[in-house]
């Protein structure tokens, strides 16, 4: 509700993991499925793939979303959605959607933009709905294993990810190019010891970024030692307050949250 005092509870509830209070009621806003989308995959070498992501940036075109792959998250991605992978070390994939005409012009507006520098392919309309469809869903595959989530500087995005890239235990690399939201996941058999160690090597990279990494995923027994949440945010204390404010008693969700919230 517009034009009210005091707290927005819906940006305040989304992400609190239950440490506020219990939703019981949600309306959603939903808006109809776009006329057209489409898809373009382009192969990147390691050298290059810095600029292509600089110049999606500045680009005149409007992307619904730029997603950075590494070869083993490509290769995921590209099974799922059961097509042929690119050779190549990189992969970006931008989706574009609205109505036809729109979607037409930036489809040819990146091509022109992007020129000769690297390998692409398009999908319009119907043959794009199998890899738009992994590249949302990719995220869901990843039961049982370790996962970590990087939140950075899109600028940043590009070294961090061939920096992690380049590791021992090289996981599949994933990110939002766009918001500067990066993950990694490493498949089951990854000890704790050593997540540990990836995880001092991450949160390391991501403050260059000025950025924080958390794990969203490992197994339940390594929590009481591995630190899930990282250094408390210079905000902490005010989080704290709010948590005083709506649970005084601490009865929702004690500990669930960072620095113990």
């Amino acid at each position: 509700v517009k034009n009210v005092a005091g707290y927005d509870l819906c940006k305040l509830l989304v992400g609190s993991l239950g440490t506020l209070g219990v939703i019981t009621q949600v309306t959603l806003k939903l808006r109809p499925i776009t006329e057209q989308r489409a898809i373009v995959r382009l192969a990147c070498t390691s050298d290059n793939v810095e600029a292509m992501l600089a110049s999606l940036h500045e680009s005149r075109t409007r992307p619904a979303c730029i997603e950075l792959l590494n070869r083993g998250a490509a290769d995921a991605v590209f099974a799922h959605a059961q097509l042929g992978a690119f050779d190549a070390p990189w992969l970006i994939v931008v989706g574009y959607d609205g109505n036809a005409d729109a979607v037409s012009w930036q489809v040819q507006q990146f091509v022109k933009e992007v020129g000769a520098r690297c390998r692409l392919e398009a999908r319009v309309d119907f043959p794009a709905d199998a890899l738009c469809h992994a590249v949302v869903e990719s995220a869901a595959w990843a039961a049982g294993a370790v996962v970590f989530k990087a939140s950075l500087l899109a600028s940043a995005v590009a070294g961090f990810c061939q920096a992690v890239d380049g590791e021992p235990d090289r996981p599949q690399v994933r990110s939002h190019a766009g918001n500067g939201i990066v993950f990694g996941c490493w498949p089951a058999g990854l000890t704790k010891e050593r997540a540990a160690t990836m995880l001092t090597l991450w949160r390391d990279r991501a403050r260059q970024g000025q950025g924080s990494v958390v794990v969203l995923q490992c197994p339940s027994d390594w929590k009481t030692t591995v630190d899930v949440w990282g250094p408390a945010p210079e905000a902490a204390a005010l989080m704290r307050e709010v948590k005083k404010q709506f649970d005084p008693k601490r009865i929702f969700n004690p500990g669930r949250f960072l620095d113990g919230i």
